[in-house]
């Protein structure tokens, strides 16, 4: 078991249950030409016991590989309103989000990582780090999953 922030004790895995719970089929997945990983977040529980709203909260990768008509469905199907980004200022130089095409949603930058973290944001080069991860992985798997995390 791993410990949290807090010194909880942590399970070492989580697995999805064998099928998608009634009130959120498909675990909210919506289906797009170029946004795969987008979801709605409607039927999950809350803190409270309170459920979120479907159509409400979407999640998504980043909105610039979206084709015209996912940014259209999301302006016009789903009255998107906001965009939360939490890449880093690396990351959305190399990508904007489309905001141009989606005139009524205001854009708010949380950077979460505010430089390069190996296996969470993406930007195209490599690091010394990560150089050593790669020598790692090859020789010795374990010590390179404790290195990463």
């Amino acid at each position: 078991m791993a410990h949290n922030f807090w010194g909880d004790e942590l399970p070492s895995r989580v697995d999805l249950p064998p099928e998608a719970p009634a009130e959120r089929p498909g675990y909210g997945r919506i289906d797009f030409e170029k946004l795969p990983n987008t979801r709605d977040l409607g039927g999950m529980v809350g803190a409270d016991g309170r459920h979120v709203k479907h159509g409400h909260l979407l999640r998504s990768g980043t909105l610039g590989f979206g084709s015209d008509a996912d940014i259209a469905r999301l302006r016009d199907e789903y009255d998107l309103r906001l965009v939360v980004d939490f890449r880093n200022l690396i990351e959305l130089s190399e990508l904007p989000d489309p905001m141009d095409r989606i005139p009524q949603a205001r854009f708010l930058h949380a950077e979460i990582f505010s430089d390069q973290q190996v296996g969470v944001t993406q930007e195209h080069t490599k690091t010394e780090f990560e150089y050593r991860l790669e020598a790692l992985a090859e020789g010795d798997p374990i010590e390179f999953m404790t290195l990463l995390y």
